[in-house]
């Protein structure tokens, strides 16, 4: 179960005017202490996806404590097992059937800014036989899926959407071809973004997971 938020650590701020970029705070709460690599790496490719819609995400850890800051909302990601791409090259069990990567928590009916990410998992599904890349590729291949499933999540929280598309960043169960390309926010995705930086009232948002395998 994801934690709650330190009291007075972040504010949520009213929506910035349109004109101005949408702050939103990503809160990484870490299982186990990760590879610094493979956090920079990981920012670095959320924020490529989001850039064009004109969305700014302010990394938090919460286990190196956080500044007081105003954002337009805050999502809090849990990251269970080891995170770092040198895990895609340890011997690992090999997925079964259709394995969750990322969720977000419901409660009530709606589905909570609070999300998460299986990092075993994604090890497992980076060394399937599913992905025709070379091994040595094994470790690009993480690191991008472990983005995707950062981003993924937090399409479904900052769009109050239930829905999946066929599409890299918006399919689910993940089809493993399409991370032989960067996946990027669609059109009507990046104007339904841009919609954010309207004022307007805080919300909840709704989401979905992201899986791989068959569909149930």
């Amino acid at each position: 179960m994801a934690k709650p938020l330190v009291p007075g650590a972040l504010l949520v701020a009213s929506f910035a005017a349109a004109a101005q970029p949408v702050l939103v705070g990503v809160v990484l709460d870490f299982e186990q202490k990760p590879d610094p690599r493979f956090v920079g790496q990981l920012r670095q490719e959320v924020e490529r996806i989001f850039r064009p819609a004109g969305i700014e995400l302010r990394w938090e850890r919460r286990d190196e404590g956080q500044a007081s800051r105003a954002y337009a909302m805050v999502v809090s990601f849990t990251l269970k097992g080891q995170c770092g791409a040198q895990r895609a090259e340890a011997p690992v069990e090999p997925p079964e059937g259709t394995v969750k990567l990322g969720w977000s928590l419901v409660a009530g009916g709606e589905v909570l800014p609070y999300s998460g990410v299986d990092c075993d998992q994604i090890a497992r599904v980076a060394q399937s036989g599913a992905f025709q890349f070379p091994r040595n590729f094994r470790h690009v291949v993480y690191q991008r899926l472990a983005g995707r499933v950062v981003a993924h999540e937090l399409v479904h929280v900052l769009l109050r959407t239930r829905e999946h598309h066929a599409t890299p960043l918006g399919r689910s169960p993940l089809n493993p071809a399409s991370l032989g390309f960067d996946a990027a926010l669609e059109p009507a995705e990046i104007a339904a973004l841009r919609q954010l930086a309207k004022p307007g009232p805080e919300r909840l948002i709704a989401g979905r997971g992201l899986f791989f395998g068959k569909p149930n």
